[in-house]
């Protein structure tokens, strides 16, 4: 009968070990207590925090998360490829406990879009990246006006038309405009009325961001250039020159 009992025990204790090594391992398998998930250093960095538009320099920021990376670690911004796309990290940073700011800058000449981008941090040496994330810079909703090159030649006292493309942005389709006449480049009031011979001038309703200004003179108009700019929607364009020759 004892020897029974003891029998039993040992078996007893095998089985309660072999659990426990089925359990740990199971654990570990599952990832739950990995040494080597725990102690793996990373970085990653969330949404943008501010809006950035094209035409317009601005800054916006980012939170970089850090895990088993020490505090006072430097985070370099990677700019992009080709690097002139006036992206710039808004200063010098480095990480404050787990989760850190920074600010990222852009100009004027940023293109609209979505950037993907890369930070890295620098701990005693070793660099750690993060994964790409997006900096987003939105369209511009400034109205614009502007005015290409005459196309066509205009001869004096000779009746012709000449005609100057015109580029507009964030200006409806169907909106028309006025050809306004200007006697020097200082001038900022338009002129009463239109430098003579010249009989018609019209702007074609906008369409796909586009237009035609259409310049008519008549047999009565002399050689010279006038100025003019083109207005759509309240807004100008710079200034012009038709060319009668």
């Amino acid at each position: 009968m004892m020897n029974r009992t003891k029998h039993f025990g040992a078996m007893h204790c095998i089985a309660c070990i072999a659990l426990v090594a089925i359990i740990g391992f199971g654990l570990t398998a599952c990832g739950g207590s990995s040494p080597a998930s725990t102690n793996a250093k990373t970085v990653s960095v969330g949404e943008q925090d501010g809006t950035l538009t094209f035409g317009t320099a601005g800054t916006v920021s980012f939170i970089v998360t850090t895990r088993n990376i020490e505090s006072g670690s430097t985070i370099r911004l990677n700019k992009p490829t080709p690097d002139d796309m006036g992206i710039s990290q808004g200063g010098k940073a480095t990480t404050r406990d787990n989760s850190t700011d920074i600010s990222i800058s852009t100009t004027a000449a940023t293109p609209e879009g979505q950037h993907s981008l890369t930070v890295t941090v620098i701990e005693a040496g070793n660099e750690i990246n993060s994964k790409p994330f997006k900096l987003i810079v939105s369209p511009s909703t400034e109205k614009s006006v502007s005015v290409g090159e005459q196309i066509g030649t205009l001869r004096a006292r000779t009746p012709g038309s000449a005609t100057f493309p015109v580029t507009t942005a964030n200006i409806a389709n169907g909106e028309t405009g006025d050809v306004l006449w200007f006697t020097s480049t200082s001038s900022k009031l338009p002129a009463a009325s239109a430098p003579a011979g010249i009989s018609d001038s019209t702007v074609s309703a906008v369409s796909g961001n586009t237009a035609t200004v259409t310049i008519t003179i008549n047999n009565s108009a002399p050689a010279g250039e006038h100025l003019f700019r083109v207005e759509i929607d309240g807004k100008r364009s710079g200034m012009t020159t038709l060319t009668i020759e």
